[in-house]
């Protein structure tokens, strides 16, 4: 059916479906979907719309507004909603998005299974989820016969493939939260012995896949890293001290003041103490005007 709702472009489409006691009882099943072209006054705000809202921006971009803050839905993304709680969303640009609105004996269990604070924003591995807000669309589009087992079917796979994102998205955060934890060890214990075993351990991983995500997150091997750390607090000792080469050496977990030097010369060009000079010189050089 057409569209007359405030920057709702007239190429759009909505299209609403009364369930079956059936479908009620055992499925997933949509109330209305529908394909909306809008121009940058489309707006939707809501204290509550008993459904589940899932939106595919296919072109453009728009927001949604959780706790008075904006949150940029960018194209290709797919939006989850609870429309049972207030909610906000729309464009200032323009945009063309799929959408849907569905419901279920276990929606809320699935939701929920994924979408915090309700609201879930998916910006990767959405093929799946996209192909089946789209079928569904279309089943309705080209007036074909509603089957509304294979609709659940595939509202089943667009929230599996929502539970799935989410504890990839999961995953990664608690990847890169354990190398943070590494880098931030690796600063407060730069003088002391430190090995791959040690970091992994202190993270709960092994020291393969440690050493494996830490090259991945940083450019660095854990070796590398942590020399890097030891000369770059021994650049700052040389340069803000008067402390000899061998106690500069010690604070900075080098073996010795000869290998400290050696490496230093070998990574930096210079010697500690040509360094240490350079930077004396360039203090008391006068400023330029």
């Amino acid at each position: 059916m057409n569209v007359s709702e405030p920057g709702v472009l007239r190429d759009s489409a909505a299209y609403f479906h009364t369930c079956s006691a059936l479908a009620k009882k055992m499925f997933f099943y949509p109330l209305c979907t529908g394909r909306y072209r809008c121009d940058g006054t489309y707006r939707v705000e809501r204290t509550h719309y008993d459904s589940f809202l899932v939106m595919y921006v296919a072109r453009g971009s728009g927001y949604w507004s959780s706790g008075g803050q904006e949150i940029p839905v960018p194209e290709g993304s797919l939006l989850f909603l609870d429309c049972y709680r207030p909610h906000c969303y729309g464009t200032r640009s323009g945009w063309e998005i799929y959408w849907l609105h569905f419901d279920g004996v276990l929606a809320r269990p699935y939701f929920e299974a994924f979408a915090a604070d309700g609201a879930f924003l998916m910006q990767s591995d959405a093929a799946v989820c996209v192909r089946s807000v789209r079928k569904i669309f279309e089943s309705f589009d080209r007036r074909c016969p509603v089957s509304e087992p294979m609709i659940s079917k595939r509202i089943n796979d667009l929230l599996t493939g929502a539970i799935l994102a989410s504890q990839q998205e999961k995953k990664q955060l608690k990847r890169l939260g354990a190398i943070d934890e590494s880098v931030q060890f690796i600063a407060e214990h730069v003088e002391q012995p430190l090995t791959l075993e040690q970091l992994a351990a202190s993270v709960s991983l092994s020291p393969f896949y440690f050493a494996r995500l830490f090259k991945q997150e940083t450019g660095f091997s854990p070796h590398e890293y942590i020399v890097r750390a030891r000369l770059d607090k021994a650049k700052y000792l040389l340069i803000s001290t008067s402390l000899p080469l061998k106690e500069i050496a010690c604070r900075c977990g080098f073996g010795n003041e000869c290998s400290f030097s050696t490496l230093f010369k070998k990574m930096s060009g210079c010697t500690p103490r040509g360094y240490r000079m350079r930077g004396m010189e360039a203090e008391e050089s006068p400023e330029t005007p």
